[in-house]
């Protein structure tokens, strides 16, 4: 449904002759339609979003392991009004979802994000068969990621990290 603006409407109000009977009748019928058009009309409110991370901590990798190191962190959106949204990750220092790389250095251990707690979706920007997250809140919603390194990677010992970029679309 179009939305009359004000402003035009003024514009065409005082365009018209005041004298004559006809044109009161025109103006007093588009006063009562434009009161009832901001009765009916709900009123615009902008959503400011914010969103926030824990982050994964791995803790200590045991390159001899031959289960795969899991854990999981939590991303927290807050929006001042209620308001669906977007959550997508990048790719992180390695450039693709399929293989994300904490690096140390020039040593690389590969790890990446899902969106679900048995590690299937990996959690992108919704290409490369990556998949996003899609949510709802008026106050604060939070998401766990679900990380994963794989085993039995042989790498130095050091401080591996990597940076992911969180993108929200509201």
């Amino acid at each position: 449904m179009p939305v009359i603006s004000t402003q035009h409407f003024l514009i065409l109000v005082y365009l018209w002759p005041k004298r004559s009977k006809k044109v009161l009748e025109i103006k007093r019928f588009f006063y009562s339609i434009m009161a009832l058009v901001l009765l009916y009309v709900p009123s615009l409110t902008f959503a400011d979003c914010n969103v926030s991370s824990s982050g994964v901590s791995f803790g200590n990798y045991d390159v001899f392991a031959i289960n795969p190191t899991d854990n999981v962190g939590t991303l927290t959106v807050n929006c001042s009004v209620e308001t669906s949204y977007t959550l997508k990750l990048d790719q992180g220092n390695s450039g693709n979802f399929s293989e994300r790389k904490m690096s140390n250095g020039t040593d690389f251990l590969i790890y990446n994000i899902y969106s679900d707690a048995a590690r299937t979706f990996i959690w992108g920007d919704g290409t490369d068969n990556s998949v996003t997250i899609s949510g709802q809140t008026g106050a604060t919603g939070q998401h766990p990621l679900y990380g994963r390194i794989s085993a039995r990677q042989n790498v130095s010992v050091g401080n591996y990290s990597d940076t992911i970029i969180i993108t929200i679309v509201f």
